[in-house]
């Protein structure tokens, strides 16, 4: 039996000419479905992958997730809306060949009354509008899930997920924030892989799993350790302010604010002036998450172990400490503050509030350096405002602070849980020759502090004896603090677990020659005596430690137990100088360490300065003026429009979006009448201008108009059809239609491209048979639904 090759061509053809009828009869009148080509009437390109779209929403729904680490209501609103978006994904899939004008039109009013609700939250936080920004997103993305019939439709998802992922970055100082990311970048990448392959309509790849592992498996591995190393090495410069830095909401005004220290283990209670001075009585109850030196006194009594639970987390590009508090006045058990309520009130109605403690520098020689600091508060906190010395603009969520003389700032409410407040510092640089340089009595009394500072109540000699032996050789004031602060660390131990001292001694004395172990205040607090004791003004500070820096979060995560005590002494032309005697607090913090640890940080630092002076003065002055003159116009217009939305109550909110939303409805008619107007004018002088015969542009237009009627029938004019080739799939589907079809496309082949004159008799021919056409046609329809 031989093989007949024509037979089987001629069956090939004949299969190939059955299957292509049945798939133009299914492109020309399926109104729902056209998987092929992936048009529909208005030529749009619909998603019919079903897996693309599920793996966007699982981005999308990622991205969502991702919030919930730094909106206060952030699980309720995740919640919700990640059902919201999977029921509007599954509707929009459904719907995606619908033309859903009344969604759209609900779509549209609903967004604009999200709006609205963004810029009222956005009034209610001025000066960091992340968290609003990505609630409007959100809700923004819910709805914009209800209408996604396009591929491009879905990539705006896509783009919204990515935002909303980069501000959480942004906020989350949780390093649960990684596994966010990592499974964003994972479904993102697959998002990318199948909108590739819907493009060129490929739904379906085969998955051989030994190959996915071989080849994802170390690709994902070495991005993922690529990313977390290039991560860890960045350096972290201090950002430039354009206008303000993170705040938390703004508080309510505080009525009847004395100035008290508010902590959670103490209760202060301010009374009456006894001998020309104010008084408190303070009463004492242990909170392992608050340190108790945060306080008019500090009792050297007073036990306890803090939590290792992290209080707050600090952004900053350098390590230092955390400055709360100081105290003058030492009795031999306890430091106080002889002028607790001696405040200045600083005010500002926008931010920052000019502090400016770097004037207490007087006559200063020390240079300084910016710093810029953010803090976020993750467990309730006294009213004290932490710091780096020396603050000098503080961006907080209060139109005041308050300063005492000894500066520290008190807020008038206690720093609550997800508090945000920025801090920019000017910290010294001191010079080691100022410091060890001999200071002429005569200038030296002209910048002394004052006597408190050089306060001493009756000291044991064996004390004083202990200091000057140990500074013995010492030639300035900076060598025995040094001397000091190393005998201390060297000889004593840090134990938190010893037991009170007797009630009938000095704590210094018994702390030095009997217990020899003690708290970090013990040691402070004997550095001070022993300072003091040499005519060296001194005073204790608390406050924290920098805390352990997180490369990974880049955040200092300071916890209870990283409360601490240290002390400041007074330099002529220098000012306050930390030194900390505490053994394992090794860093005097002289100069502030910084964190950068990428090689060339300090060259491109150099560079970029050299960079700044090349630009002259003057043009960098107009262009610092010109932008603050453009963000006030803008701040103010912001402000005004800020205002009227405020003022008004629902009704009138509802008033203003209808009659908003009619006038958006009226501009688009009457700009789409005007565009449809001139987009008609200039096509027909096209025409006038290529053919310059009236009645063949009359032809034209006929022509078309015949075809849009078809298209109106739901026979598609696919891109690349010829008018033969377009009756033809008709004449496919109404072979009835076959005789007046063909005169249809000759007498307007004819009448076009020939070269005769035409007449008004034959564009009265033409519609006639167009005319009829139509009309048979819609026959054929009727007859096929019955």
């Amino acid at each position: 039996m031989t093989f007949d090759y024509s037979m089987w061509l001629l069956r090939y053809n004949s299969l190939k000419n059955i299957f292509e009828s049945a798939f133009i009869t299914m492109l020309l009148k399926n109104k729902k479905v056209d998987e092929e080509s992936h048009k529909v009437k208005s030529g749009y390109e619909i998603e019919d992958s079903i897996i693309y779209r599920v793996i966007v929403t699982i981005t999308v729904l990622i991205g969502i997730a991702s919030t919930v680490l730094v909106s206060e209501d952030g699980f309720l609103l995740s919640i919700s809306t990640m059902v919201l978006t999977t029921i509007g994904s599954y509707v929009s899939y459904a719907r995606r060949y619908s033309k859903n004008w009344w969604i759209k039109l609900t779509l549209s009013l609903v967004m604009i009354l999200t709006f609205v609700d963004f810029i009222r939250n956005v009034l209610l936080n001025p000066y960091d509008a992340r968290i609003p920004l990505a609630n409007l997103l959100i809700w923004l993305q819910v709805l914009h899930s209800f209408d996604l019939p396009r591929r491009k439709d879905i990539n705006y998802s896509l783009l919204v997920a990515l935002i909303l992922i980069c501000i959480t970055a942004t906020i989350s100082r949780d390093i649960f924030f990684g596994f966010f990311l990592f499974a964003f970048i994972v479904f993102a990448l697959l998002s990318l892989l199948y909108n590739n392959l819907s493009q060129h309509n490929v739904y379906k790849i085969p998955i051989k799993k030994r190959t996915v592992f071989k080849i994802g498996l170390p690709t994902i591995t070495v991005t993922v350790i690529g990313m977390m190393v290039a991560f860890v090495l960045m350096p972290r410069y201090q950002t430039m302010k354009i206008k303000t830095l993170p705040i938390s909401i703004k508080l309510p005004e505080i009525p009847n604010f004395a100035g008290e220290i508010k902590n959670t283990n103490t209760t202060e209670v301010k009374k009456e002036n006894v001998d020309g001075k104010s008084v408190i009585s303070i009463k004492r109850n242990f909170n392992k998450d608050s340190y108790y030196g945060f306080s008019t006194e500090l009792d050297l009594n007073f036990r306890g172990e803090l939590s290792d639970e992290i209080v707050m987390k600090v952004r900053s590009s350098e390590a230092t400490y955390w400055r709360g508090m100081a105290f003058d006045t030492y009795n031999g058990k306890t430091w106080k503050m002889t002028e607790p309520f001696n405040l200045k009130k600083i005010w500002s109605s926008t931010p920052p509030i000019y502090v400016k403690m770097i004037n207490q520098v007087k006559r200063g020689l020390v240079r300084t350096h910016e710093l810029t600091q953010t803090f976020y508060i993750e467990k309730e906190q006294s009213n004290l405002v932490f710091s780096a010395p020396y603050a000098d603009e503080l961006y907080f969520p209060s139109n005041y602070v308050s300063e005492d003389n000894y500066g520290s700032l008190r807020s008038p409410v206690e720093l609550a849980e997800g508090l945000t407040y920025s801090v920019v510092s000017r910290v010294p640089d001191f010079n080691l020759e100022i410091l060890t340089s001999k200071i002429p009595d005569k200038l030296y009394k002209s910048v002394q502090v004052t006597d408190n500072y050089l306060q001493l109540p009756q000291v044991s000699e064996r004390v004083k004896n202990l200091a000057k032996e140990i500074t013995k050789n010492a030639k300035n004031d900076y060598e025995r603090m040094n001397l000091l602060n190393k005998y201390l660390k060297a000889k004593f131990t840090y134990d938190l677990k010893i037991p009170e001292f007797p009630e009938n001694v000095d704590t210094v004395d018994y702390f030095l020659f009997v217990q020899k172990k003690g708290y970090c205040e013990h040691f402070a607090s004997s550095l001070a005596v022993m300072a003091r004791s040499l005519n060296i003004p001194v005073r204790l500070v608390t406050g924290f430690v920098s805390g352990k820096y997180n490369p990974i979060t880049g955040y200092y995560e300071v916890k209870s137990s990283d409360a601490h005590a240290w002390i400041e002494a007074y330099f002529p032309f220098q000012g306050w100088l930390s030194f900390d005697p505490t053994p394992g607090y090794d860093k005097l913090f002289t100069q502030s360490e910084k964190n950068d640890v990428f090689i060339f940080s300090s060259y491109l630092k150099t560079f970029m300065d050299y960079l700044k002076s090349l630009i002259p003065q003057s043009l960098a002055d107009f262009f610092n003026n010109s932008l603050k003159s453009v963000l006030g116009f803008l701040f103010s217009s912001f402000t005004v429009i800020a205002v009227f939305f405020l003022s008004l109550n629902w009704i009138g909110l509802v008033t203003v979006v209808t009659i908003s939303v009619i006038s958006v409805f009226v501009g688009v008619g009457v700009r789409y009448i005007f565009k449809d107007s001139k987009e008609k004018k200039a096509k027909e002088n096209q025409l006038i201008e290529k053919y310059k015969d009236k009645d063949k542009i009359e032809l034209i237009k006929m022509q078309e108009f015949f075809i849009k009627k078809l298209i109106s029938k739901d026979y598609n004019y696919l891109d690349g059809f010829t008018f033969k080739e377009y009756m033809d799939q008709i004449v496919k589907v109404n072979p009835e239609l076959k005789s007046e079809s063909i005169k249809i496309i000759n007498k307007f082949y004819d009448l076009r491209y020939s070269q005769n004159k035409i007449n008004q008799n034959d564009i009265s021919e033409l519609k006639l048979l167009t005319d009829k056409f139509i009309s048979n046609l819609n026959k054929e329809i009727a007859l096929s639904k019955n």
